[in-house]
Formats: structure tokens, C-alpha cells, sequence
């Protein structure tokens, strides 16, 4: 009994150990076309930041490609059906990769929806001295500036009993201001009190919320009053004002549409607790968050529990997110994925294995020629090959690298050729039917041969096994750097399932059956015996039996198995 125990000690931890990274990608690669996967912005978005991130620069690229590919006139996402949620998903992409996002930004603050009605907004100046703040702000394209008497951090132009020392912006500055008004940018110039602190207030029944605050005598303070519908400018909805806002907060932006979703949003819903605490950083909504994980360290779904996994990382909670991680390392599939969904798998890798370093996928820094690339890590999807840095020369890049010539590349090199139109094709001065066509009629073109390389469906390469569909080295099990893999692995954690539950069968057996029947062996290895004889009161005889019992059936065939498994195990 002993040894089965110590065999499940042994064969859980091999299946746990079975999580692989690599495998997750692999397989959201072959998932993708061109770089779309699964033919959706968000799902695309995130499985290319989770390429980068890992290193996978080349699909990362591709899938870059195929969203700007989808891109609006007017800067929104898709072309021609227009939705908030993938506009600021594609918006975050362009900003990690550091490409232009003025029209996606502009678009999303133009799409943003008026939201609280209820409720009071006020801006407060600390201060203990006397004299005027300036306020200027924009309203339907127009300037506008209005002076406010402050004395003391009070406003007796405009006080609200009980609330001297706030200033009410949708009665004391213009009726409905804030309300009416889903951003608003106000410069608040207080120069003339000297050392102050400026804040701006919403107030929703006893409760309040600080939108912005600055220790400065001018600032410019920020209220936002909106939320996001599914397309611009249409009726609020939660899920796509959070996934809005936190992607404007994770690009730096202004925006937020905050005060409507603390409002609004439900505390037990991990999606929404993850959201909110990702965007915010406030204690009160990563607690709320924790109080939702389960004792195994998950969050209701596998999405659910990446992208909780997200806000903790962001918040630091280190402990908490790990055994997240964990968790999710053990939802992983035989075939690399999470759910077999390309969007909880996108989810999961950026979330929570970004920072793997990946082996077997190409890469634009790793030293090796791959994927698309036309040299060592440039060209392709790695961007222009240059004659420094050692990289291979390309012949038929338009750069005349220091290995060409007119000769042997005039596609890169022809304009130092010459023609000197004599009748005599002169090779060594870089004439030929391409550059010299009056002196070499009857030469054929001297056309670059093709650069093989790791990706081009031939083994061409001296270092490649296979390539993609030429794999008759190792029929289907061909790796994306062009080697073969030493051997399947898809199936032998199967089998240590099977063994595990073979194991605890043969327990079961045990208990069930073997312990019902009668021993035939005494309770003890010595038998005593004493003499019949009366007549000689000899002392009694102890006759020791092999303390060595024969192995019963079910322990040789016990043995047997853990002998077979552990033969397995050497394998791996």
C-alpha cells in the first residue's frame, strides 16, 4: 500500500510539471492566418501583445499588420461597423507598439456618452488666504473664463449651506456645466492665493469621490462624467466602459469614464472587480477583488481568472497572483491550449506567461536565421537588413552590402555597372544582359537564386531537419526552428493518467477483496511448538519461519507496473 501511495507522490507532480508555455504558443500560432486569429480585434490584440512580450516579435508583427489592415477612415475599429471595445483595444495595440495613436484616441473621447445625472459636482481650493481664481474651460468649440472670489478656501458668490467650502459647477459656473458635458477640462488659475490645493469632487448620495487633485496655485483639473456604449455615443453599457477605460488608463490617457463605472459596476463579478482594480490601483477594489478567489487560487473561468491574474500584477499582490498562476497552469489541454478558445488562450499567455522565454519559435533576437527573415534576425517581419552588424546580405533589397557587387548582384549594385557599348560583353566590368543588353544579347539574366531559409516549406538549410510541409524526416512532427521532434509527447501524459488510475484500482482491489479473505499464514513469523513427550520437560522449542513472505500476485504485478512507469519517467 505503502508503494502506491509513493507512485501517486510521484506521477501528480509529472502531470502538473507537464505545463508548457511553448505549447501554448505553438498552438496559438497555428491558430493564426496572416496574423488574424480567430478573426477578432480584441482576441488578436491580445494574442499579438502576449507575442511580443515572449518575444515571438515576427507574429507579433503580422497580427500588428492584419488590425491596422482593419482600420476606418475615421480612425475606428472595424472599417465600416465601428465598435468602442475593438477601437480601444486596437488603440492599446498601436500604443505598445508604439505606433500613431492620434486618430484612435481622438475617436474614442468623440464616442464617449454623457452618464451621471444624478448627483453633485464640486471643485475645492485650499487655502487660507484671500483674492480670485480664474477658471477657463471649453464648451461647444467656444472659450470661456469666469472669476471666483475665494476667501479662505470659501466662495460667497456662490455658497451652498453646509458646503461653504465647495464650489457647485453645475450651478455656480454654468447651469448643467458637468452634467450635459461627458469630458471637461477646466484651468483653474488661482496665482493670486498663493500655495493651494485644487480638487475636483463627485458626490453621490453621503458618498464621494475625488476625481482630481493638484498642490499647485494653477492646475488643470479633469471631470470626467461619461461611459462608453457599444458605438459611439449610444446608452451606456458596463462591459465596454470597462474594458474602454482600463485600456485608457493603461495608455496613459486622461480619459475615464471611472465615476459612472464605480456607480455602476458589481463587486461580485470577477471581470468587473478585475477592470476596475486594474484601472484604478484603489485598495478598496483590489480587496473586493481577492475576497472572489477561490481556496485553489482561481476566479470562476479561466478568462475571468486571467485577467484577474492581470490586476494583480498591476496592484503587486505577488502571492495572490501566483497561485492564479498556478492555478491556470493546471487548466492547460494536450494540445497547448487554455479552453481550446483562441481568446482565453491569448488571455492566459499575456496575463501570465508573457515573460516566458520561448524556444522553438521564431524570433528577431535570437541570433538564428527564421520565420520570414531574409538574414540572422532581419528582414521580413525583423525590418531592413543593413551591410553592418553582420547580418547576411540580400540580394535584391536595394542595399549594395559589402559582400555584392555589380557582378553577382546587380539588382543591388547596378548603378556602379557599366556599358561601354563596345560589342564585347566585358564580365569583369559588371556588363551583362541586365545592365548591358547592347554587349551581352544572348547572355541569359543572371537571376539571384532563392535565399532558403527556415519557413519556406524545403530543406534547404544545413541545419534544417524538415521545414513545415516537408517533413518527411518526421512525418507531423516538424518544430517551427525547422528540427524534428526527438519524440510525440502528445499523448504521454495520457498515459500517466491511465497509470494513476491503474494505481489507485489496484488499491481498491486490495481493500475490497484481498482484505475480505482469511489469512492462511499465521498472525506471527516464529511458531512455537512444544515436545508431546512428558517424560523430558525440555525447555519449548522455537522453530523461526522466513520472515521473507512470498510477494502475493497483486505485489508483483504492482512491481511490475512501477518498474514500467519508472522506465517511462527516464524517457522524459
Amino acid at each position: 500500500m505503502r508503494k502506491i501511495f509513493l507512485a501517486l507522490i510521484v506521477a501528480v507532480p509529472l502531470l502538473i510539471a507537464a505545463f508548457s508555455p511553448d505549447a501554448g504558443f505553438q498552438w496559438l500560432i497555428s491558430k493564426s492566418s496572416s496574423g488574424n486569429v480567430a478573426n477578432d480585434i480584441p482576441t488578436t490584440v491580445l494574442a499579438a501583445l502576449a507575442f511580443r512580450s515572449a518575444g515571438a516579435e515576427i507574429q507579433a508583427q503580422q497580427s500588428l499588420a492584419w488590425v491596422k489592415s482593419r482600420q476606418d477612415s475615421s480612425g475606428c475599429f472595424p472599417a465600416g461597423a465601428c465598435k468602442v471595445k475593438d477601437t480601444a483595444f486596437a488603440h492599446w495595440l498601436f500604443y505598445a507598439f508604439n505606433e500613431d495613436t492620434t486618430k484612435t484616441g481622438a475617436w474614442l473621447k468623440s464616442a464617449v456618452s454623457p452618464a451621471l445625472t444624478n448627483g453633485d459636482w464640486w471643485l475645492q481650493v485650499a487655502t487660507s488666504s484671500t483674492g480670485t481664481c480664474k477658471i477657463s474651460y471649453q464648451k461647444d468649440g467656444q472659450a470661456k473664463e469666469q472669476a471666483i472670489q475665494v476667501e479662505q478656501g470659501k466662495f460667497p458668490a456662490c455658497s451652498t449651506p453646509g458646503m461653504e467650502t465647495f464650489l457647485d459647477l453645475n450651478r455656480c459656473l454654468e447651469t448643467n456645466l458637468v452634467s450635459s458635458n461627458p469630458f471637461l477640462q477646466l484651468d483653474v488659475d488661482c496665482s493670486s492665493l498663493g500655495s493651494t490645493i485644487i480638487s475636483a469632487v463627485f458626490q453621490s448620495g453621503n458618498t464621494y469621490y475625488l476625481l482630481d487633485e493638484a498642490s499647485t496655485s494653477r492646475a488643470t483639473i479633469n471631470i470626467n462624467n461619461g461611459c462608453f456604449g457599444k458605438t459611439a455615443k449610444s446608452s451606456c453599457d458596463l462591459e465596454t466602459s470597462l474594458y474602454a477605460n482600463v485600456i485608457l488608463q493603461e495608455t496613459g490617457s486622461s480619459l475615464s469614464v471611472t465615476p459612472w463605472l464605480e456607480s455602476n459596476y458589481n463587486k461580485q463579478r470577477v471581470l468587473d472587480a478585475s477592470l476596475l482594480a486594474a484601472a484604478t490601483q484603489k485598495d478598496s477594489h483590489i480587496a473586493d477583488l481577492k475576497a472572489l478567489q477561490k481556496a485553489d487560487g482561481s476566479f470562476q473561468t479561466v478568462y475571468d481568472t486571467a485577467f484577474a491574474a492581470y490586476a494583480l500584477r498591476k496592484a503587486g499582490n505577488i502571492e495572490e497572483r501566483a497561485k492564479a498562476v498556478d492555478w491556470l497552469k493546471t487548466q492547460q489541454k494536450a494540445d497547448g491550449s487554455w479552453s481550446s478558445k483562441e481568446l482565453d488562450t491569448a488571455a492566459v499567455l499575456y496575463s501570465a506567461f508573457s515573460d516566458t522565454s520561448l524556444s522553438g519559435i521564431p524570433s528577431c533576437s535570437n541570433g538564428i536565421r527564421d520565420g520570414d527573415e531574409a538574414a540572422v534576425d532581419c528582414g521580413g517581419s525583423c525590418g531592413p537588413c543593413t551591410s553592418t552588424g553582420g547580418s547576411e546580405a540580400l540580394c535584391g533589397d536595394y542595399i549594395c552590402d559589402i559582400s555584392e557587387n555589380e557582378i553577382n548582384c546587380p539588382q543591388d549594385c547596378q548603378s556602379q555597372a557599366s556599358c561601354n557599348s563596345d560589342g564585347i560583353c566585358d564580365r569583369f566590368l559588371g556588363e551583362s544582359s541586365l545592365t548591358c543588353i547592347s554587349d551581352c544579347p544572348e547572355e541569359e539574366a543572371q537571376l539571384e537564386e532563392p535565399i532558403a531559409f527556415c519557413g519556406d516549406n524545403q530543406v534547404n538549410g544545413a541545419a534544417e531537419a524538415c521545414d513545415g510541409a516537408d517533413d518527411a524526416a518526421c512525418p507531423g512532427l516538424c518544430n517551427l526552428d525547422c528540427t524534428c521532434e526527438e519524440e510525440s509527447s502528445s499523448g504521454w501524459r495520457w498515459i500517466l493518467i491511465l497509470l494513476v488510475i491503474l494505481l489507485i484500482g489496484i488499491a481498491v482491489y486490495y481493500f475490497f477483496f484481498m482484505k475480505k479473505k482469511p489469512s492462511s499464514r499465521p498472525s506471527s513469523s516464529q511458531t512455537i511448538t512444544f515436545s508431546s513427550s512428558p517424560k523430558s520437560p525440555q525447555q519449548p522449542q522455537v522453530q523461526l519461519r522466513d520472515v521473507k513472505a512470498a510477494k502475493s500476485r497483486w505485489e508483483e504485478d504492482l512491481d511490475k507496473s512501477l518498474k514500467e512507469a519508472r522506465k517511462l519517467f527516464e524517457k522524459k
